[in-house]
């Protein structure tokens, strides 16, 4: 098959070239294994330990550069990528190289 020319035909390539069908079942999948990551990574040892030293570090840092360096001293909120962003993303990558 010629290179994909949009999303469309890289969904199709992706079937007959890797055998990967792009449908519900593999968005499904695709969000349960990024939610598992999601809550692994906001559970983790250096995640927990990151948002208890983020006052010190921000106060640290506004000391060496009269400059703050969050905004606000919540816990930063980990964003993941939709699966549709996901696929996007690697029609692109894949049609840029």
């Amino acid at each position: 098959m010629d290179r994909p020319k949009n999303i469309y035909e890289y969904t199709k390539w992706l079937r007959e070239s890797h055998n990967c069908k792009v449908d519900e079942k593999t968005k499904m999948y695709y969000e349960t294994m990024v939610s598992a990551v999601l809550r692994s990574f906001e559970d983790s040892t250096f995640w927990t330990q990151v948002c208890s030293k983020l006052t010190q570090w921000n106060q640290e840092y506004y000391i060496d550069t009269q400059c703050y360096l969050v905004l606000s001293l919540e816990s930063p909120r980990v964003v993941t990528k939709p699966f549709d962003s996901f696929l996007l993303k690697t029609f692109r990558k894949k049609h840029n190289q």
